[in-house]
């Protein structure tokens, strides 16, 4: 077993609190991914970290988060020396490592509905056909919706205020 530091920058926009950073010394095996150190922080450390797990396997997603500057899946990242780990840049965040995918997903719809009105196509066909379109979208394109692209986009840094 060895020991890490593992460094969690931490957000409470409920409380419109200042994001802080905490950080703890954990042991983990050779290979363990940042899942394993969250749940190992929530259950020794701090049962008020808030993070969303899924799968554990890389494909839903819903692990994305900052780690160590770029945006990752907490699943298939592995442990090191010094882990950073934050929320996804540029989306709202919740609390601590949960963002609001909600708004996010509302706000790529209204683009695709903007996009689809300057091609003439009727953004009413594509609202009854909303979900069977956005199915077929992330099939094409093998999209699990972790958002790591949105964190990384250029133009979501001039948008992130609209967000709230």
């Amino acid at each position: 077993m060895e020991k890490h530091q593992f460094k969690i920058r931490r957000h409470n926009t409920k409380k419109r609190e200042a994001a802080t950073e905490d950080c703890f010394e954990i042991t983990s095996g050779p290979g363990e991914r940042i899942t394993y150190g969250l749940d190992y922080i929530y259950k020794k450390f701090d049962p008020a970290l808030s993070f969303i797990t899924g799968c554990r396997t890389g494909h839903c997603g819903l692990c994305s988060m900052m780690i160590n500057g770029k945006a990752g899946l907490a699943c298939l990242e592995s442990i090191g020396d010094d882990t950073v780990i934050g929320p996804l840049k540029n989306l709202p965040a919740i609390k601590d490592l949960v963002i609001d995918r909600e708004v996010v997903l509302k706000r790529l719809m209204k683009r695709i509905r903007r996009t689809a009105t300057l091609c003439g196509i009727e953004p009413s066909r594509i609202s009854s056909k909303r979900n069977q379109k956005l199915n077929t979208i992330l099939e094409k394109t093998n999209c699990i919706l972790c958002l790591c692209c949105l964190s990384a986009c250029p133009l979501e840094r001039n948008t992130a205020r609209s967000y709230y």
